[in-house]
């Protein structure tokens, strides 16, 4: 049984008349009959009694008819889901995001996104760096908001800059650094440093260490926690410094600690959308439409 008999038999069973069905269906009065004598062929069932004066619907006629109206409206609601789905009217798109600096960054594109497609569901997920990075490879997130200094590749994953920042020195107010206009590398040296693990931060890190290594010294790490806050908290408190994004201190401006820009030349920290090329979610493309180009 195919769609093309279901419309048949309707066309039939309600106008209950071949030629009026057949101008409906924009087919020959045969072509007409031999779906429909194929149908009850195939259900080993009379659906129709015709006579050179009337067609009417036989008891099964009728049965069928009010059984398969059901399953026909059904099918129709099928197939004009899928067709949104396929448009990107309807579904549904995951989003990853680090931790609070993404939440700053994703709020109003998210909004935007919702108004404009109120049928679409949004999932929410957060990642360290290390797992968005294989939740896009693997495409169990659309769309990652993650950061990087520019240097990162995975094949088949596609990046967008969404904006830049500076990587700065934070310390506490009155660190005896607290005084300088700028910061330097080689100040590093001789002063304790506390860091994101490399799990929430391996780009910073791992720069951070080859560029201190260059300089002939290796960092001195008293502490590596998995959170900007309480990254800050053990700056205020004294414990160390930190080579950070000056967004994500400012992002927390209950922590007291200052900001020292490098005179050095240092590589941007850039925020960005990344999502995996192979995406077959017709959603992505609409929802990368609502995002900046950094």
């Amino acid at each position: 049984m195919d769609t093309r008999q279901w419309r048949c038999f309707f066309a039939v069973a309600e106008n209950l008349n071949f030629t009026k069905a057949s101008a409906r269906l924009y087919m020959t009065q045969p072509s007409v009959s031999y779906q429909i004598s194929s149908l009850e062929n195939e259900l080993g069932v009379k659906l129709f009694v015709r006579d050179s004066h009337a067609v009417k619907l036989t008891q099964n006629g009728s049965y069928f008819y009010q059984h398969m109206g059901k399953i026909m409206q059904e099918y129709n609601d099928l197939v004009q889901r899928l067709r949104e789905l396929d448009s990107g009217a309807i579904g549904t798109i995951s989003l990853g995001f680090l931790g609070p600096i993404s939440n700053s960054m994703m709020s109003h594109w998210i909004h935007d996104f919702a108004i404009a497609h109120p049928a679409v569901g949004l999932n929410l997920n957060r990642y360290t760096l290390t797992g968005l990075d294989e939740a896009v490879s693997s495409n169990q997130v659309d769309v990652g908001f993650t950061m990087s200094l520019g240097q990162e590749s995975a094949g088949g994953v596609h990046r967008r800059t969404l904006y830049t920042d500076d990587l700065v020195l934070a310390l506490r107010l009155d660190h005896p650094l607290a005084s300088r206009d700028s910061a330097s590398l080689t100040m590093l040296e001789t002063t304790p440093v506390v860091t994101l693990t490399r799990e929430a931060s391996s780009p910073v890190l791992n720069w951070l260490e080859r560029s201190c290594h260059r300089n002939g010294f290796d960092l001195r790490i008293v502490r590596m926690v998995p959170d900007v806050e309480t990254l800050l908290l053990m700056i205020e408190a004294g414990l160390g410094v930190a080579v950070i994004s000056r967004r994500m201190v400012e992002f927390y401006p209950q922590y007291q600690v200052k900001c020292l820009t490098f005179a050095d030349e240092v590589p941007k920290v850039r925020f960005e959308a990344i999502w995996h090329e192979k995406s077959d979610n017709p959603l992505l493309s609409q929802f990368l439409m609502t995002l900046p180009e950094g």
